[in-house]
């Protein structure tokens, strides 16, 4: 996708990178609880903000799960897309 907007290949596997990182620093502090105590991350969140106080982070969940659906149901739309027009050798 970075090379429709002129991106060139390394700019758009530094983009990719730089995405990844940005979501992996959130991932460890979240998982370090329930990696080090054996619980599962609704548990830790009712745990240190109570009951109500856990709506909040699992709506952000909730939001982030449907936009990675999103992207991941066009990214698989695209790849299906491509290997028909190479297998078919018909351009649309």
């Amino acid at each position: 996708m970075g090379l429709v907007f002129g991106l060139n290949i390394l700019q758009s596997i530094i983009i990719v990178f730089l995405g990844n990182l940005i979501v992996l620093i959130p991932m460890l502090i979240q998982s370090h609880g329930g990696a080090r105590y054996g619980l599962a991350e609704p548990q830790l969140t009712r745990s240190r903000w109570g009951i109500y106080g856990a709506l909040f982070p699992s709506w952000i969940r909730a939001v982030i799960g449907a936009g990675w659906w999103g992207i991941e149901s066009y990214i698989i739309t695209e790849a299906i897309t491509a290997m028909y027009t190479i297998f078919t050798g018909k351009i649309e």
